[in-house]
This record gives C-alpha cells, sequence and structure tokens, in this order.
C-alpha cells in the first residue's frame, strides 16, 4: 500500500509544511503530526492522549502478522515496515 507516511503528503498540509526530520530524512514523523494538530486545533494534551497507543509496541501487530497467511518475508517486511514508522513518532 503507498500512502505515503502516515497520509500525511498530498495536501494535508496547505502550505507543504516539512518538518527540519522531513527535510533530512523524507519521513513525517513526531513533529509533523504535532503541527497537524496544532493546525486543526487539537489540545497538546489531547495530542498526546491520542499518540500514545502508537509509541508503544504493541504485541498483537506481531501477534496477527505471524499468524496471517502471508509469506515469511512478507511477514518480516511488514513487521520491519510497522517498527520503522513507530520508530518515526518516537523521535
Amino acid at each position: 500500500m503507498d500512502d505515503g507516511d502516515f497520509a500525511l503528503d498530498r495536501g494535508l498540509f496547505a502550505d507543504d509544511f516539512a518538518s527540519e526530520t522531513f527535510k533530512k530524512t523524507f519521513h513525517r514523523g513526531k513533529q509533523d503530526f504535532t503541527e497537524f494538530a496544532k493546525r486543526i486545533g487539537v489540545r497538546e494534551d489531547r495530542l498526546q492522549k491520542l499518540l500514545v497507543p502508537f509509541l508503544l509496541n504493541q504485541d498483537k501487530v506481531n501477534t496477527l502478522v505471524n499468524r496471517s497467511f502471508l509469506s515469511i518475508p512478507n511477514k518480516k517486511g511488514y513487521l520491519m515496515e510497522y517498527g520503522s514508522k513507530r520508530n518515526r513518532l518516537i523521535n
């Protein structure tokens, strides 16, 4: 699936905002979510509450992927992508 990084590409920022992280890595991360939340009026405390589940390692993701009918290489790739996107939110 090609959704870009967290579906924040292709128009959510009317002015093509790019965080310092995005400028360096070409990947969206926590700074981009924080800026987007600020622009749409989400309070800081609410944003933190919304992000917490995504920052934690979700054991159920590993369980579901490992029980899926994906091939072993696809399982590994999916879990690597999951971990990579999760790490972008942490930093």
